[in-house]
């Protein structure tokens, strides 16, 4: 099997960061509809195949609807989903200004969200600790790694499939009490919110602020030798 198909995949994929007024309200086409469901089905087929080293601690992760030993989880937010968020956001901000959800509504998860045809939601399954606070332990810590492994693959099929997309730590998708109002498993912590979109005139699309920044390969790889 030839590399260069996968050289052109990973050099093709970039972040575009979009952003929409959120008051707006601008469907997807039925074409857009039929894009994104093939996207998305082929993007979960592919973080399927992402590798893991541990199984999901099975009490803590395995005995609800979703019960894989795969570490991680996603969830999809369809756009009237993304667009019924915005309108919670702003009810709870103007009745809680000096909460999170205030801060929410000042910040780009309702652009991003307005812009959105869809968001997946991938959360990372902690191993359970003595004090309630996972630790990053080896098998957390390849948990976290399995999940973004499972995260790359689906940016990569979005950007093979031409459709905007943005790895955000998800800011008020974070919450566990939203979580919770989305039905998604207790005990998943969150790794990132993948925000698809199809632009549109007057949007904003901003690309990702690190890319251009880590340098030449050798800035951050070497041969290792052994010396004693």
């Amino acid at each position: 099997m030839s590399e260069q198909p996968i050289s052109q995949a990973t050099a093709a994929r970039h972040t575009q960061k979009v952003l929409r007024d959120p008051t707006a309200r601008i469907p997807v086409t039925a074409d857009q509809q039929r894009r994104l469901r093939h996207a998305l089905a082929e993007m979960h087929a592919a973080a399927h195949t992402a590798p893991f080293h541990k199984a999901a601690h099975a009490p803590s992760h395995c005995a609800g609807k979703l019960s894989s030993i795969a570490p991680w989880r996603a969830y999809t937010l369809e756009q009237d989903t993304c667009w019924q968020l915005i309108d919670l956001i702003k009810e709870r901000a103007e009745a809680e200004p000096e909460s999170t959800w205030h801060r929410a509504q000042g910040s780009k998860i309702p652009q991003l969200l307005s812009a959105a045809a869809a968001v997946v939601q991938v959360n990372w399954c902690p191993n359970p600790a003595e004090d309630g606070q996972p630790t990053l332990n080896t098998a957390n810590a390849e948990h976290i790694a399995a999940t973004a492994a499972a995260v790359q693959n689906m940016l990569l099929v979005a950007s093979a499939h031409g459709i905007a997309n943005y790895w955000s730590t998800g800011g008020i998708l974070r919450e566990p009490a939203l979580q919770d109002m989305l039905g998604m498993q207790p005990g998943g912590l969150p790794l990132a919110s993948v925000f698809l979109s199809f632009p549109t005139p007057g949007d904003t699309v901003k690309p990702g602020a690190m890319r251009d920044l880590k340098g030449a390969v050798s800035d951050w790889s070497e041969v290792a030798r052994l010396t004693r």
